[in-house]
């Protein structure tokens, strides 16, 4: 029977270190190719796995064993992952710490309904049928807590990374209550100490809560506040496009004038004074680049495809337009942050697209209580989408889908829908807005 027991040990705490590297891997990338990458997590769970079990040869519960176990394992994580030992310490701090406190909830919540007090050290001092049963249940537990974060897909580096240092201070601490536990409460364990542990355990899971809610709530205001800049920004970009626009339009009214003054240099054979003026008209735009006009019969919308079709170019992109703009009902400043923000889109798109036809189409419609704009733009691939929105390919730590946040709130206000699709090599964003009274 000593031997079965012993057998179980050492395969629960084979899967609990290969969990742990795993999760890591969920982490961070690899250094080495996959197949290579498998058999040195093998090869080393198998190491760690033996000197935990020799170690439990001698006493089942050490303190000093868990903190050697996290340091090996961070040092040999940096060796198959591409991370530093800080950000692997990191995690595998976090990743004890949790499955720790974990157990010990276990330990009380099941003394406690047993009212046996030695409980607690049967379950982890003793080799024991009630110890066996224990860590095969919870290993059962860290499995689907695993096959639960591989399926969600959630980011744990942009988790772990901005919070290394409480999450370590953190660990610490509970390193020191798990010392407590296993030197002092299990080997005089009673009711009433259980339930003090059990709810000092639950108020630390309700702080753990409440700090993740409220760093959510900081960087949703702080996500706001950066729309509300960038909403204010594009207004005024918006109002030196409509002063450059009206410029081009008196440009355009006073060029019959110069045409006429020239044409009457030229019927009097004034050559030289005809260069001379031509030559003061050069110089009074210089400077300035044409832009392409595209008339939709709306100023705004005109100004702002001015600009973006002359920064697409600029870029190397070929961009159409049609338009059919009989009646905006939309308000100047949703048409500017609704029309700018899904252009800037397109043609950030190509910045890490280099493989796809450079090509924006652009489709303006209305009626009177509708309002269509469609931005179509070639990709080489299927953009990533997540919770049926876009996932950034800008940098990380910049605030992703800020632009298509403000797009989505300016669509609210006219009840409006945004869909966003992938088809025949075409990202498709569309927007459809309704006359509001």
């Amino acid at each position: 029977m000593i031997i079965f027991f012993n057998i179980v040990e050492y395969v629960v705490t084979f899967i609990e270190t290969f969990i742990c590297y795993r999760i890591l891997n969920l982490t961070f990338k690899s250094r080495q190719a996959k197949s290579y990458q498998e058999r040195f997590i093998l090869g080393y769970t198998f190491f760690i796995s033996t000197l935990i079990y020799m170690n439990n040869q001698i006493a089942l519960v050490s303190n000093t064993l868990i903190l050697f176990v996290i340091g090996i394992l961070s040092a040999t994580a940096i060796l198959i992952f591409k991370c530093t030992y800080i950000q692997a310490l990191t995690e595998i701090s976090a990743f004890y710490m949790v499955i720790s406190l974990w157990d010990i909830l276990w330990i009380f919540l099941i003394s406690e309904i047993s009212e046996k007090a030695d409980m607690g050290s049967q379950m982890t001092m003793q080799l024991g049928l009630e110890r066996i049963l224990f860590i095969i249940t919870m290993k059962v537990f860290l499995v689907i807590f695993y096959l639960i974060l591989r399926s969600s897909k959630i980011q744990l580096e942009k988790l772990i990374n901005p919070n290394a240092k409480g999450l370590i201070i953190l660990s610490a601490g509970c390193y020191i209550a798990i010392c407590y536990f296993q030197r002092v409460s299990i080997l005089d364990f009673n009711k009433k100490l259980a339930e003090n542990w059990t709810y000092f355990l639950f108020v630390l899971f309700l702080i753990i809560l409440i700090m993740s809610i409220y760093k959510k709530y900081i960087k949703a205001i702080e996500r706001q506040n950066i729309i509300e800049i960038k909403n204010n920004l594009t207004i005024e970009n918006l109002r030196q496009l409509e002063k450059e626009y009206r410029k081009r339009a008196y440009d355009f009214h006073d060029l019959s004038n110069h045409i006429h003054v020239i044409k009457t240099y030229l019927q009097n054979q004034d050559i030289k004074s005809a260069i001379k003026y031509l030559n003061e008209l050069d110089d009074s735009n210089s400077g300035e680049n044409s832009s392409t006009v595209t008339w939709s019969g709306n100023h705004i919308i005109d100004s702002i495809l001015n600009c973006k079709i002359a920064e697409a170019v600029s870029k190397g992109i070929e961009v159409t337009v049609q338009t059919k703009v009989y009646n905006n009902i939309i308000e100047d400043y949703d048409i500017c942050v609704i029309l700018s923000n899904l252009l800037d889109n397109a043609i950030e798109s190509y910045a890490t697209d280099v493989n796809s036809e450079k090509n924006i189409v652009v489709i303006m419609k209305s009626s009177n209580d509708m309002f269509v704009i469609v931005v179509k733009n070639k990709l080489s691939k299927i953009p990533d989408m997540k919770n049926g929105k876009l996932v950034s390919s800008k940098a990380k730590g910049s605030y992703h889908g800020i632009g298509l946040d403000s797009v989505k709130t300016a669509v609210e206000k006219y009840e409006g829908i945004l869909k966003l699709s992938y088809e025949n090599d075409w990202f498709i964003a569309n927007v459809t807005l309704f006359c509001v009274n």
